[in-house]
């Protein structure tokens, strides 16, 4: 998972990943299929645990815009963490774009997935009277997830923390004006 989070699928060569999971070309192939095969597994696999975790945040105790406050912490902290890195969700649509169709269908399902979370901590936020009841939860929860997703690409390129934390500020200042 690794290997292709930190230089994609084509930029991923068999060799490296052979050597990182520490297995002969042949073990993978039996094991996997082939590249294609494991990079799926490996986007499935981050895909799983980053939306636990955004989940359990979203979800946990307490105020719901503080929860989402704590995921915009994580982002940021993983944006320093993880240098260049990025998100593996977001670079494998800035990969592959709709030239996989296979691979775009299971990209747009974790998209939905993470939209639909951010609706629901959004309609949580609504009904605790923290967002006006006047509020549009979807187009909030989109601008959330676009936030967060151009963020982490940016962050690709301009890892500077003051203008995360800007952005961050300025999201939950939108959302409680709203």
């Amino acid at each position: 998972m690794r290997a292709f989070w930190d230089k994609g699928y084509l930029g991923t060569s068999m060799s490296e990943l052979t050597a990182c999971m520490e297995i002969a070309r042949e073990s993978l192939y039996r094991t996997y299929g082939g590249k294609k095969e494991l990079f799926l597994e490996a986007l499935d696999r981050y895909n799983r645990e980053m939306f636990g975790r955004l989940v359990e945040i979203l979800r946990g105790p307490g105020s719901p815009l503080q929860n989402l406050d704590s995921l915009f912490q994580l982002y940021r902290d993983c944006s320093r963490e993880s240098g260049e890195s990025g998100c593996m969700l977001v670079n494998s649509f800035a990969e592959f774009g709709r030239r996989d169709p296979e691979l775009e269908e299971i990209l747009r399902s974790h998209l939905k997935r993470m939209r639909g979370a951010f609706e629901d901590v959004l309609q949580r936020a609504q009904a605790a009277g923290e967002i006006s009841m006047q509020a549009d939860i979807e187009g909030l929860a989109n601008l959330v997830f676009n936030l967060l997703q151009g963020l982490s690409l940016t962050g690709k390129v301009e890892n500077d923390p003051e203008r995360l934390r800007c952005a961050h500020d300025e999201i939950l200042r939108i959302l409680r004006s709203s």
